[in-house]
Order: C-alpha cells, then structure tokens, then sequence
C-alpha cells in the first residue's frame, strides 16, 4: 500500500465528526484552493493547517467538492493536520506524565486502561504509536483493514529481518526485540475485535518469536506494560498456534501472574485435551494454594489425554482429571507418591510431563481422588486451606 492510498484510507475511515458549523473563515480557505491565483491557493493552504484540527471538518467535506483542484488540495492537507496534531498530543503525553490524558490520540484510554499509567507507559504509547500509527489509527473504526496493515507490517519486518542479518526462519529470534513492535503485536491482537486473517499467520508467528517476550515480561530486561499487555492477548489470541507459544513464555519466564489465565485455558473444553493437560501442568510450576479451589471443577473431567508405560510394558490411560488432581496436590504440598502415583512417571518426585501424573491401575486413582475428598473435608486453619 503506497503512502497515499494509505493516507487516503485512513481519511476515510476517520471516525464522524460531531455536528458543528464551521467557522465561515475555514469555509471560505478551502474555497481558495481552487482559485486562479497561486498565490492565493498556498495563503489558504498555510492558513488551513495553522487551524489545526479546527479546519479537519471542512476539510473532510473539501474531499467531496466537485472542483478536482480543491479536492486534491484537502486529500493532502488532512494527513499533515493529523500528524502535527498527533505529534503536538505525543509531546504533550510525554512531557506531563502526570497530566491528563490528551484526547484524539487512538486507542491511548484503552492503552493505558490495560497497562496503568505512569511515564514509562506512556513512553512506550508513544514508541508504538510514532512508529505503528496507521495501525492503531485504522483499528479503532475498522478492524479489517487494520488485519490487513498488520500482515503488511509482519511481512516488512520479516524482509528487514532477512536483509539485515541474513538469517533464515529459525533464526529470527536471535534478532533484537524493539518495545513499540512487542507493544504493537499485543495490544492490537489483544483486543477482542481484531481479525485473524490466515494470510499474516506465519509472518505473524516468526515475529511473535523474535519480540523476545520471555525477557520482556520479566527479569532485568522487564518492560513496564508489556506484561499485562501480555496477559490481555493471551485471554484473546484466536490463533491456537499463537497461544500454544505464551504458555511457553509462561512456563520460562515462570510468570506467575498468568495463573488465572493458565486456569481458563484450561478449563476450555473446545481445546485438544492434551494442550488443555500440558497447559495445566504449568501451573504446578507458576501456581499456589490458593488456586487449588479454581481446579475442583476439572476433577470430573475423564477424559483420556494419552498413555503413560508402566515399567512392565503396559499402556496405562492418563486422565485429564489425573493431571487436575496432581497438580492440586502439588500447589497444597502433597505428595504425588503419598496418592498412589506411579513412580515411572515421575522423576524426583515431579512428573516429567502431563502423561506422568500416570496410575498404575483403576483401583489406585480411585483410592487417590477419596483420600484428596477426605483430606479437603477437614476443617483446617483458613490460611492453610487448599
């Protein structure tokens, strides 16, 4: 998309004004740029963007005038009012970070909603949006097209990739990450309205491996905003694939704070059984006592997931239930080996996978679900309660 379709397209898609009448004045400048005079046409035109956002409503009507000229002249002034009103809005952001937010900046309420707002926040706004604006801009009246920017942006970044370093598809992810890009990717597929266009997928997928999202969420390398930018999208990334691949950030980084969202994914019974079991075996590692509550509701759940081999050779069924009922006992202190786990599947007292929490026969998961029953009946201490 060359850069004047894009400008128009934004023109476009530029949310209604409200009812107002325009200053006669403003009326009368966008008349003059289709008069004789050159010199007069450039007065109107220098006059038209010192008005600033106050000339946008004539000049949007201006679009539609039936003197080519006067149209033409407004399709070029909009883009030059909207980015010196943007720029005067992302200086204002930056240098009151205190202040109210200044409004007409798209998607910053909800931005700011997500990661809280503070100056480091509101610096990495402002990295995204100077560099990834159309996008955000085209997303907040029409998704669709913002779905199609964002695969021009995938496939961008990934030739820049290529011709910068030379590398191949494996090796995108030892590249650089970048806070605007890392924002862009989450806040714009975070959001609940964005299309998933099949056409972006692999692009999309290369660059979700190469913003580094481990080191981003957490440790030295943190980047305020970008966590809880991260667990907005992993509540509603559509891709399966996508998904898969924040859990794997989850378990590395340890990221406690997904605990709520390693649950609800869990709990989706339209997912395959074993990712459903995979993801929930994370939160053994991430998880604590007091998420052992949120996991009763998966105790029912028989479902078989695969098979775990006895050391006698056997095929033994692994349970979703068997991996909801394992890691209760590991987030209350239990011991797996205390509730008849077979040993096999187990490697210093852990499994070694979801098809660990593996029963040597029918009779012991039956003997393991009563004694957790009998241990969770018993009035206990409320801070040592499961």
């Amino acid at each position: 998309m060359n850069t004047a379709i894009l400008f128009l397209s934004l023109i476009l898609l530029a949310p209604p004004e409200p009812p107002s009448t325009p200053a006669p004045r403003l009326t009368e400048l966008v008349r003059q740029l289709g008069h004789r005079d050159f010199k007069t046409r450039e007065t109107a035109a220098r006059d038209l963007l010192k008005a600033g956002d106050d000339a946008i409503t004539v000049l949007n009507a201006g679009v539609k005038n039936t003197d080519p000229e006067i149209a033409q002249r407004c399709r070029q002034l909009l883009p030059v009012i909207f980015a010196a009103g943007r720029q005067e809005k992302l200086t204002r952001l930056l240098k009151e970070p205190l202040g109210p937010l200044p409004k007409g900046l798209a998607g910053l309420e909800r931005f700011i909603d997500i990661t809280g707002d503070g100056r480091e926040t509101r610096k990495l706004y402002a990295e995204m949006m100077t560099e990834h604006h159309a996008i955000i801009e085209a997303f907040e009246t029409d998704p669709e097209t913002a779905a199609r920017l964002m695969d021009e942006f995938y496939q961008k970044e990934f030739e820049r990739w290529q011709a910068a370093a030379e590398v191949s598809l494996a090796d995108v992810a030892k590249l650089p990450s970048v806070p605007g890009r890392a924002a862009l990717f989450l806040f714009v597929r975070g959001d609940s309205r964005h299309v998933d266009r099949r056409k972006g997928a692999l692009k999309g997928y290369q660059l979700l491996k190469a913003i580094k999202l481990r080191s981003a969420v957490t440790g030295p390398e943190e980047i305020p905003g970008i966590k809880k930018l991260f667990l907005r999208w992993m509540q509603n990334e559509k891709r399966s694939e996508f998904v898969y691949q924040s859990f794997v950030v989850v378990r590395d980084a340890k990221l406690k704070e997904a605990a709520p969202e390693v649950i609800m994914f869990a709990a989706r019974r339209e997912w395959p059984e074993e990712s459903r079991a995979d993801v929930l075996d994370i939160l053994a590692k991430i998880g604590s006592k007091e998420h052992v509550r949120d996991l009763k509701p998966l105790l029912t759940d028989t479902t078989s997931i695969g098979t775990c081999t006895a050391e006698d050779g056997r095929e033994l069924e692994v349970q979703f239930r068997d991996v909801a009922l394992g890691v209760s006992l590991l987030l209350a202190g239990e011991k797996l080996t205390d509730y008849e786990y077979a040993n096999f599947g187990l490697r210093n007292g852990l499994p070694v996978s979801s098809l660990g929490y593996c029963f040597p026969d029918d009779k012991a998961r039956q003997s393991a679900f009563a004694k957790w029953k009998d241990f969770t009946s018993k009035p206990v201490n409320k801070s040592q309660a499961p």
